[in-house]
């Protein structure tokens, strides 16, 4: 009997991957309405799993549920994927977010994007990734593609099937992974990972610094074609910015170039970037979301949700 059968109704598919499909479904019981990703058996997907029952933060895709099962026939054909291990899928019902993710977001909105928008944003992330790190957890493959937008339009980080303790410190999961499509055989897009992930050498979390530095860039240099965005962005990565970057957001670039350091040690925590004078305006909305937050826990948790 297939779990996912009696208890969901499909809704639609939002997306495949090398690791699976995600697709909305309504539960039949509370008639809300998830993103279920379905997942062959891994390493990689088991850390993914682990971690999300573990965080529990506003700024972070909610989970709620996990169970592994043999899709119904039907389902094989969804997706060109590999064996799983003894013919099961790992399906994990979590927060439904809007279809749109941040790098559809970069791509939409290309003119006169508003400063204060922007900050508000990268505000949001800063914030998610520090609890992040405050769980002794890293994400390692923060990237505009892994970040999402609720339904009432609140930064969601997700995507963690590359989180791991700080304490584990080297590339051994790269092998551990295997090669099941290019974007997995660079174990995260090249463009957002730190020197140090490049080259395979020992890191800790200030590689989701560096990726969160190339990310406040893009947020505030919008690119005309694709071919711009990455020769654009693979010069930053070496700390060579656009001449219109230079004159127009002297500031603003000084602040990237702190994240994007090349040593490690020179590059600033999340609590000094909350803290900087830069995400200052949103300081006041911060204590008020914790306060929040702590409020609300004290209770029941919502059964309204969202992948």
């Amino acid at each position: 009997v297939s779990r996912f059968n009696t208890e969901f109704d499909f809704v639609h598919c939002l997306g495949k991957g090398g690791f699976g499909v995600v697709f909305e479904a309504t539960n039949k019981m509370d008639e809300c309405n998830y993103a279920i990703k379905r997942i062959c058996l891994s390493n990689r997907v088991m850390r993914e799993v682990r971690a999300l029952a573990k965080l529990d933060h506003p700024g972070i895709v909610r989970y709620f549920n996990a169970w592994m099962e043999t899709p119904p026939f039907e389902w094989k054909d969804m997706q060109k994927e590999t064996k799983p291990i003894g013919n099961l899928y790992l399906y994990i019902q979590m927060q439904l977010c809007r279809r749109e993710t941040l790098k559809d977001w970069l791509c939409a909105n290309t003119l006169n994007r508003d400063r204060r928008t922007i900050l508000d944003v990268f505000d949001q992330i800063v914030e998610a990734v520090d609890y992040v790190h405050s769980c002794g957890l890293m994400h390692r493959d923060l990237k505009p593609s892994n970040i999402f937008f609720s339904i009432d339009g609140a930064i969601k980080i997700g995507d963690f099937g590359l989180v791991t303790g700080v304490e584990k410190q080297n590339d051994e999961y790269i092998e551990q992974i295997g090669m099941t499509d290019k974007h997995t055989a660079e174990v995260g897009t090249q463009l957002y990972m730190s020197p140090e992930q490049v080259a395979r050498a020992t890191y800790d979390h200030k590689v989701d610094i560096f990726s969160m530095g190339m990310i406040l860039f893009e947020l505030f240099y919008p690119f005309s074609t694709q071919m711009e965005r990455i020769r654009t962005l693979v010069n930053v990565k070496n700390l060579v910015f656009p001449e219109r970057f230079q004159k127009e957001m002297p500031i603003e670039m000084k602040f990237v170039q702190w994240l994007l350091a090349l040593k490690p040690l020179e590059r600033p925590s999340t609590t000094q970037i909350l803290d900087s004078e830069l995400l200052e305006e949103f300081a006041v909305r911060r204590t008020a979301s914790r306060f929040r937050n702590r409020t609300i826990s004290g209770g029941s948790s919502s059964s309204v949700a969202s992948p």
